[in-house]
């Protein structure tokens, strides 16, 4: 199962009309699979974060719950 995206953005140099092709951040947020949640139930500090570079593209999104507080 995949997490299911909430939505991605921009971010970074693109986001102040600075753009750099070798600088490109993607940030977002996600709702979390029913499998990750239950591995990650109770956990002081759950990994419930995606963090992936992609041919320079880095991208960063976070478990829709967590990203609203």
């Amino acid at each position: 199962m995949i997490e299911k995206p909430v939505f991605l953005n921009i971010s970074g140099s693109h986001l102040y009309g600075i753009p750099k092709p070798e600088d490109i951040d993607i940030r977002g947020a996600h709702i979390i699979n029913e499998e990750n949640f239950w591995k990650n139930f109770g956990k002081q500090h759950p990994s419930w974060c995606i963090e992936k570079i992609y041919n320079g593209i880095d991208i960063v999104s976070h478990e829709i719950q967590s990203y609203v507080k």
